[in-house]
């Protein structure tokens, strides 16, 4: 029981979690990246590949599925030090770390397909109502919401464009 308390408590000084500082020594490179993220409406791919080679893309998934499993505080210290260099990146990722929240609560082959191949896996979406929209294609959905505007490289949802969409 000991081993798992241990195991279950909050960093003392999250500042000084590995991961928090990888976060907070990645800020100049976002900020270099803002104005490309912005205009582009998406992750440049090479931000998007340092991001998930850091190993933000799979901090709140268990270790059992190849995740990091973090602490909540770290997590969170972790999203505001990244939305420190770049507001849309730690909106990203604190989007995604909720999705995958939440996909966690399937049943265990549901979450076997999703994160079985990689604990990185991207969650793109929203949890508010009538946050997005749906419609049937050939082999599936095509899905649109806020959270997709932010496109990601080799993403599996196609944000498409909706009627009156200017962008």
């Amino acid at each position: 029981m000991d081993t798992m308390a241990k195991e279950t408590r909050l960093p003392a000084d999250v500042d000084t979690q590995l991961l928090v500082q990888a976060a907070a020594a990645l800020q100049p490179v976002l900020r270099k990246y803002h104005d490309e993220i912005e205009r582009g409406q998406r992750m440049p791919p090479a931000l998007f590949g340092q991001l998930r080679e850091a190993g933000f893309y799979k901090m709140v998934i268990p270790r059992s599925l190849g995740g990091l499993q973090v602490d909540p505080l770290t997590y969170l210290r972790v999203i505001e030090r990244l939305a420190e260099g770049a507001g849309s990146v730690g909106w990203n990722l604190g989007n995604g770390g909720v999705g995958q929240l939440v996909t966690l609560g399937l049943p265990e082959d549901g979450v076997e397909e999703i994160y079985g191949k990689r604990a990185d896996t991207i969650i793109a979406g929203t949890a508010v109502p009538g946050g997005g929209q749906a419609a049937p294609v050939k082999g599936g959905y095509r899905v649109w919401s806020l959270a997709v505007r932010h496109r990601l490289p080799g993403s599996q949802l196609d944000a498409g464009k909706l009627p009156g969409d200017r962008r």
